[in-house]
């Protein structure tokens, strides 16, 4: 009898055991993915209860984004809207009336939300619900410059392609431009969001929702040159005053590669004698293919490393929105060398042909002007 008796109790107790975890687990740990499924018809009121934090310019008076207020059986529930119809449309993303967001406010949501995981936050957010109160999110200023933003998207006009303009010394952006652009209002609108699926700009492909500044993939070209110098110099291969002759082209593979085009004659710019500094200063394709040539793959590639490619970028981004290597090159497209030290597509890789980066791996490039420092 006895023997029936402790088992009937640890069974009780295993039972007892097993509830508290698994109401510990639902209210505690798991309490935060079920209140993000979207489609809990209680979050979702609940976030509308919530007025979002405004995003501001650098300047701390442009409004990027804010709310407008609908009153509902006495209730207050707010709604995103955008008022400046599009400025950085790309970075800031979107956070519609079905909690579908992107850009920051997806990354920053716990902030513009009050959710951020700080006691006095959750204090404050628990008693302003209790209380009948609205919950304020915090406000965020971003590093964007709202003058030299619109000019970006003004001289981009309907062409696709981006602008990135940042501080090299502190990695703050100042101008993340993306075209063709979207008016984030419309995506709540019906038939909106598929107005703006539309908009492709003059290259076609893919829409203006795609943000160009951190997913487009664009060829370096002579930016790369700097990486080429660099290690052409650090390499002690070289120096400023090597000497080489340019007669506007340089043979590789049986093929000429110009230089480019002088709009005051016709072809390729011939410079004759010049120094690699010259070279540097002119952007002269055929001194950088005879330096791509010398030095090798290997070398360059151990350089382009040393400038941030293929390496996880060392700055806070948009969550979900760099599915590429680095943020700088995509590892499909990125060149190996698979002769080490031999000269196997040495100067394509010197002047980057075939590579592929987004103009945000341009903070790769700022390490030049800030001692070396990414």
């Amino acid at each position: 009898m006895n023997k029936q008796l402790n088992r009937l109790a640890l069974v009780a107790v295993l039972m007892l055991v097993a509830l508290i975890v698994a109401t510990t687990y639902w209210q505690a740990w798991a309490a935060g993915s079920l209140a993000a499924k979207q489609d809990n018809a209680v979050e979702l009121v609940s976030q509308f209860q919530v007025a979002r934090g405004l995003i501001f310019a650098s300047n701390g008076k442009t409004v990027l984004a804010a709310d407008r207020r609908v009153k509902r059986n006495g209730q207050s529930f707010y709604f995103r809207r955008y008022p400046s119809h599009g400025l950085a449309a790309q970075t800031l993303g979107y956070s519609t009336s079905a909690l579908s967001q992107t850009g920051l406010e997806l990354s920053l949501n716990d902030f513009l939300t009050g959710s951020t995981t700080n006691l006095s936050n959750a204090i404050q957010r628990t008693l302003d619900r209790l209380g009948g109160g609205t919950v304020y999110g915090d406000n965020v200023t971003l590093t964007i410059n709202a003058g030299a933003q619109a000019l970006a998207q003004q001289l981009l006009g309907n062409r696709c392609g981006a602008v990135v303009a940042m501080n090299p010394h502190t990695g703050a952006i100042y101008v993340m431009a993306s075209s063709p652009t979207y008016d984030p209002n419309l995506i709540d609108k019906p038939g909106g969001y598929a107005k703006v699926l539309k908009t492709t700009g003059t290259c076609g492909g893919s829409s203006a929702l795609l943000n160009r500044a951190t997913d487009g993939l664009f060829t370096p070209g002579s930016t790369f040159k700097m990486v080429t110098a660099a290690a052409a110099l650090d390499s002690g291969a070289f120096t400023p005053t090597s000497h080489f002759t340019d007669p506007g082209y340089c043979e590789e593979y049986g093929k000429k590669v110009y230089n480019a085009g002088n709009p005051d004659q016709n072809g390729p710019e011939s410079y004759g004698g010049v120094t690699l500094a010259q070279g540097f200063e002119h952007s002269i394709n055929s001194v950088f293919c005879n330096v791509g040539k010398q030095i090798g793959a290997k070398t360059i590639l151990e350089y382009s490393r040393k400038f941030g490619f293929y390496a996880t970028p060392p700055f806070a981004t948009v969550a979900a929105t760099i599915a590429i290597c680095s943020g700088v090159a995509d590892s499909v497209h990125c060149p190996k060398a698979r002769r080490p030290g031999s000269i196997f597509d040495a100067s394509s890789v010197s002047r980057c042909v075939f590579w592929s980066y987004v103009p945000l791996g341009s903070r790769s490039f700022a390490g030049v002007s800030s001692g070396g420092t990414l």
